[in-house]
């Protein structure tokens, strides 16, 4: 094929809507590709910071010698400690949502199912607590059923739970309630 010929298919119309049409497809999976890693390495990062920084043990640790004798609310937390477990639910905020799109997504898509975080006494659901902004909602939670510590552990290992897709939740001997979470 002479330099002639090739000029003279790129003016066929047929040539250039395919050449469009194969542009297009690379260019949607170049983006699958980005948008798959991106993802990857957000849950990576987000691995690292929950072992490191927003670590759910050692903040109940923290805590315990920060807050009146004998309570397991958020309101009877002292200085330091009311700030340190708004940042952990403020993290848990943006962490959720994104592992749940990534673990529950088709690869390069993302995912319309959402987090729910419950409560329940037996059978009958009392509280729901859908993802995103719900740092108030946990306060209160925590400050209705005095489970400040069982909430923060549940917050902690929720993430490896629904990249597992298992299922988890944390009994309250005090309320008979257990925490649980559903991906609708």
């Amino acid at each position: 094929m002479s330099f002639d010929e090739f000029l003279q298919q790129i003016n066929n119309p047929v040539f250039l809507v395919i050449a469009f049409i194969v542009v297009l497809v690379i260019i949607r999976v170049v983006n699958k590709i980005r948008i798959a890693a991106g993802a990857k390495s957000y849950i990576t990062k987000a691995n690292k910071l929950r072992r490191n920084k927003f670590n759910g043990p050692e903040l109940v640790e923290f805590t315990a010698t920060k807050r009146r004798r004998g309570s397991n609310t958020y309101r009877k937390l002292k200085g330091k400690a009311k700030s340190r477990v708004d940042r952990f639910f403020q993290y848990k905020e943006e962490e959720l949502p994104a592992i749940v799109n990534f673990s529950h997504g088709k690869k390069g898509k993302n995912s319309k199912k959402k987090l729910i975080i419950f409560i329940t006494n037996g059978q009958k659901k009392m509280l729901k607590i859908r993802a995103g902004k719900t740092t108030k909602d946990f306060i209160n939670l925590t400050n209705k059923f005095e489970c400040l510590d069982q909430l923060i552990q549940f917050l902690h290992n929720l993430p490896e739970a629904i990249m597992n897709r298992q299922e988890y939740d944390i009994y309250i001997p005090e309320h008979e309630v257990s925490i649980g979470y559903q991906i609708k």
